[in-house]
């Protein structure tokens, strides 16, 4: 019998299932997320879905990771029950969120100081009520 080649041997491993689960930064995130909102006890699913446009400035001369960020928004906002956010900005996200605007920034705070990579110096989360008008927005959901 032939000896296999090293390109058959690499296509070989691909099929081979893999020995154990690799956890991803989303799962990572996922459950953070989870924990942070039970110990703040926001689970309580009364009361209507508000939208809340959450900013934030980056500290100087950091690497922050935008989407984790905007993953933590859609995990959150998943919490709440809406899926996806939406991004009619560079730096603004539009998050769907049944609590109060405090509320919101004491989770994203929580789960902003395990990663490095989430450091910012400001955050504003305000309420958005009523109509807004712009110039160019984009429109749907930016992530679900």
């Amino acid at each position: 019998m032939a000896r296999r080649s090293t390109f058959e041997d690499h296509l070989f491993a691909l099929n081979l299932p893999f020995k154990r689960k690799k956890r991803t930064r989303a799962e990572e995130l996922r459950e953070l997320v989870h924990e942070a909102i039970e110990e703040l006890d926001l689970l309580d699913h009364r009361g209507k879905l508000r939208d809340f446009g959450v900013t934030f400035d980056r500290m100087p001369n950091r690497h922050f990771d935008y989407w984790l960020f905007d993953e933590l928004l859609v995990q959150l906002g998943a919490g709440a029950g809406r899926r996806g956010i939406r991004k009619p900005l560079n730096q603004l996200r539009v998050v769907s969120w049944r609590k109060s605007a405090a509320d919101l920034s004491t989770a994203i705070r929580i789960v902003c100081r395990n990663y490095d990579e989430l450091k910012f110096s400001r955050m504003l989360v305000f309420p958005l009520e009523g109509d807004q008008a712009g110039c160019r927005l984009t429109k749907g959901l930016y992530r679900a």
